[in-house]
C-alpha cells in the first residue's frame, strides 16, 4: 500500500511539472499573472483579467510576481476556489 501511494505521489507530481512546463510559455522557470490565467483558459477555466490578480496573489506566496514550481504545486494541491478546483480536477483527477 505505501509502495501504491508513494507511486501515485510521483505520477501527481510528474503531472504538475508538465502542466507547469506548458504554462511557462517563456520558459523561463515561472509562470508569470499572464501565463496563469492562458493555462487556466486552456483547463476551462476562463478568468477575467479583473480577477487573474487576485487569483495570482494567492498563489504567489513570496510576492515575487511569479510563480515558482512550489508555489504553483501549492496553489494546485492546497489552494481553493475555481481556478484552484479546476486545475485539481484537470490535473490530479480529484473532485472538490
Amino acid at each position: 500500500l505505501a509502495k501504491s501511494l508513494e507511486s501515485n505521489e510521483e505520477a501527481g507530481m510528474e503531472k504538475l511539472r508538465y502542466v507547469f512546463y506548458l504554462m511557462d510559455i517563456d520558459q523561463d522557470g515561472y509562470v508569470s499573472r499572464k501565463e496563469l490565467r492562458i493555462g487556466l483558459y486552456s483547463f476551462g477555466v476562463e478568468l477575467p483579467r479583473s480577477w487573474s490578480g487576485g487569483v495570482f496573489g494567492m498563489a504567489d506566496k513570496d510576492k515575487s510576481g511569479q510563480l515558482d514550481f512550489n508555489e504553483f504545486v501549492e496553489f494546485v494541491k492546497n489552494g481553493s476556489g475555481e481556478a484552484s478546483n479546476a486545475l485539481k480536477r484537470s490535473i490530479l483527477g480529484v473532485r472538490s
